[in-house]
């Protein structure tokens, strides 16, 4: 009997410290095949707009944000997803999307902890006027904040697109399948 109780401590330790954990995306590990990754995320209510070998383009609602496409890609290990990139739809105003942005920062903060990396004011923060903000993003400056995660990173930002409006950008990177940084 202490043999068989040492034998599943034994399994427990070993198959628990080589169990890898995969970053989520809506309560999925970002892992398996693109098939079996998107037919998830259909069952969660998302629609598949277009299948290719390495990606798929979904859209669906996220995080309470209706009409946001989404991204599903094979990370470096070929076989396997490893990126969820969600954009929303478009702002055409600052102050929208920067209270979207605010929001969901708070949310992640809640969630996740303090951000890794920050990059709130193109290193200068004098720039504070929602004209100098865009005008700088349009530029193509990163307005974005980084969480670090054991299974990965999760990357918030806004993007200025080339249908002129803005956009939040949520990128989810898992560590094991995704792509390195």
């Amino acid at each position: 009997m202490k043999k068989i109780f040492c034998f599943l401590i034994v399994m427990i330790v070993f198959f628990g410290a080589n169990a890898q954990e995969h970053l989520t995306f809506e309560g999925i590990p970002i892992d398996g095949t693109l098939d079996q990754f998107t037919k998830q995320l259909e069952n969660k209510g998302y629609e598949i707009l277009k299948m290719e070998d390495n990606a798929a383009l979904l859209k669906g609602s996220f995080e309470g944000y209706n009409n946001c496409q989404v991204i599903a890609g094979i990370g470096e290990n070929k076989d396997k997803v490893g990126l969820v990139v969600v954009l929303s739809s478009g702002y055409k105003k600052w102050s929208k999307v920067y209270k979207s942005y605010s929001s969901l920062k708070n949310e992640y903060i809640k969630r996740y902890g303090e951000p890794k990396e920050t990059n709130e004011n193109f290193g200068d923060p004098k720039i504070k006027k929602p004209a100098d903000i865009v005008k700088k993003l349009h530029e193509g400056n990163d307005y974005s904040c980084t969480f670090s995660l054991e299974q990965g990173n999760i990357l918030l930002s806004v993007m200025y697109s080339s249908d002129l409006d803005l956009h939040l950008m949520i990128a989810y990177n898992d560590k094991i399948n995704g792509v390195e940084e």
